[in-house]
């Protein structure tokens, strides 16, 4: 017996189909259960690996897979041009983020911050010895780069005894850590900026990151060092001390 059917289309036939037996409905039916069950097995086998013949990740490409991930940039407010740097900081293990999605990039930073920042590029190398300044307790998270930066007369106190780690950075004290860190080179250059003067301690320093590329002034005659850092230019000035 054969019934038509018509597909419609704005109110018009365009085709018929015959209705099928019931022996073609079966057979229709049991293609449908093979295809199903076919389909289902491949996608077990797509998501589940294979025991004999297959490739397995080995050890190694887990470490390189958890390396490509930490390279991936996690925090959605670092702007483009602060980019590379603050990538680079994070793969290297030298700045966390705030949060999990957050760098901060315009939070002032402490001279805490920075000597960790300097110990972590150096390695985080082991230190010993007694603390010279009484305001940077043992149960702080700076308290081995503080030691290891006074030790290596990379960074010295605010006073005789004190450090102030809590206070922010300067571009002045910046740069002149970055300077003692690369072992005081000489400066061939002339001042221009207006700001500094070869009595102010940071003076050497300043002209040397003009030099070597690592900042510029604030100005053309200015170099600002009384100005506080900033997380990103913090970090930008140890990454483009790296270069």
């Amino acid at each position: 017996m054969t019934k038509n059917l018509y597909a419609m289309d704005k109110g018009k036939s365009f085709f018929q189909i015959p209705e099928k037996s019931w022996n073609e409905k079966g057979r229709d039916r049991m293609k449908q259960k093979v295809l199903s069950i076919l389909l289902c097995t491949s996608m077990i086998l797509a998501v589940t690996p294979a025991v004999y013949g297959a490739e397995t990740v080995t050890a190694a490409e887990e470490t390189n897979i958890a390396a490509a991930e930490i390279t991936t940039m996690p925090f959605t407010d670092v702007p483009y041009y602060f980019a590379d740097a603050a990538l680079w900081a994070y793969s290297a293990g030298i700045a966390n983020g705030t949060s999990a999605t957050t760098f901060s990039p315009t939070m002032a930073c402490s001279r805490g911050q920075m000597v960790t920042f300097l110990w972590k590029l150096a390695g985080a190398p082991a230190v010993e010895g007694e603390m010279p300044f009484w305001d940077v307790p043992e149960n702080v998270y700076y308290y081995d780069a503080v030691l290891w930066a006074a030790q290596e007369g990379i960074a010295g106190g605010t006073g005789p005894d004190i450090f102030s780690p809590d206070a922010t950075c300067s571009r002045g004290q910046m740069v002149t850590f970055l300077w003692n860190i690369a072992g005081r080179p000489e400066v061939d250059m002339e001042n221009p900026f207006i700001d500094i003067s070869p009595e102010d301690d940071c003076y050497e320093a300043a002209l040397w990151a003009v030099q070597e590329g690592i900042t510029a002034g604030t100005s053309t005659i200015t170099f600002g060092p009384q100005d506080l850092c900033q997380r990103w230019q913090v970090i930008t000035f140890l990454y483009q001390m790296e270069q």
